[in-house]
């Protein structure tokens, strides 16, 4: 439903020439001023901007993922319906972390204009909503910083193997992502938890830890 709801937005923002330009899409006039100073998407000001937005949004979402509502937005992610059975609204947590994604893709949206001073109706394509996708399976998608280490990854070798192999990187993007899914469903990430903690995984499911965490609080309201 999201991806038929963009491929709408995209149509009509595609139509919408008088004020999107079609195709070929806005120029900002200038360079984004803010409190006096000039970020210039040519020199280094804009991209320690983009670094400062980046560590922001990931420490507030971690901080977020640390809270009460956090653990129960995860246990909601691995088993909605015991979620449901416990008392929580999980429609509404649904709706609140679909806002909160929102306003980080807006934050994303923003430095990417700021960087390339350029904005079309071709970002709202659903082949850059796929692409978050293989981002985070990649990095791993159980992880918020291997998701980030996924998208870093994959654009440093679209920007290497995307010249060089052109439409075959294509077919190499979609071949690492099956075998993400089969073979490595926590990512980079988990990998790299693997080794560093040296042991078998518990037999205990994330799913059953979050839920006899907001059991355990329940009990405590009680």
């Amino acid at each position: 439903m999201t991806l038929a709801m963009l491929a709408a937005l995209y149509s009509m923002a595609y139509d919408m020439q008088p004020y999107t330009a079609g195709f070929n899409g806005i120029t900002p006039p200038a360079p984004f001023v803010f409190m006096g100073i000039t970020f210039d998407p040519y020199g280094t000001t804009a991209y320690y901007l983009c670094i400062a937005i980046l560590a922001f949004v990931t420490l507030s979402a971690k901080a977020l993922l640390q809270s009460k509502f956090g653990t129960i937005v995860q246990a909601i992610r691995d088993d909605a319906e015991r979620v449901r059975f416990l008392g929580y609204n999980v429609a509404y947590y649904q709706v609140v972390v679909f806002a909160i994604s929102g306003l980080i893709a807006a934050f994303g949206g923003l430095c990417w204009v700021l960087i390339v001073q350029y904005v079309s109706p071709t970002s709202f394509e659903i082949t850059l909503s796929i692409s978050a996708v293989i981002w985070a399976a990649v990095g791993g998608r159980m992880s918020l910083f291997g998701a980030i280490v996924g998208a870093f990854l994959i654009n440093g070798m679209q920007s290497y193997l995307g010249d060089e192999l052109q439409q075959i990187w294509l077919i190499i993007l979609g071949a690492a992502f099956i075998g993400v899914v089969l073979f490595l469903p926590n990512g980079i990430a988990g990998v790299i938890e693997r080794v560093l903690e040296g042991v078998k995984p518990d037999r205990e499911t994330s799913s059953d830890r979050q839920l006899a965490s907001i059991g355990d609080s329940v009990k405590e309201s009680v």
